[in-house]
């Protein structure tokens, strides 16, 4: 029973681990598209207003 126990208990360990592990995974890929997005963000905002400028001309 003892062992049955300890066995269960490690592979609620094991899963929790995983858990974790794709939840710090899934942060990293949401920083790095947050980061990503804020470029675009910024180019476009550039592109305007070279845009702008160019009309202006």
């Amino acid at each position: 029973l003892g062992a049955g126990l300890a066995s269960q208990t490690e592979v609620k360990a094991e899963i929790s681990a995983a858990q974790y592990k794709q939840k710090e995974a899934e942060e990293d890929r949401a920083s790095k598209l947050e980061r990503k997005l804020h470029q675009l963000s910024s180019e476009f905002t550039h592109l305007e207003m070279l845009m702008e400028d160019i009309q202006k001309g």
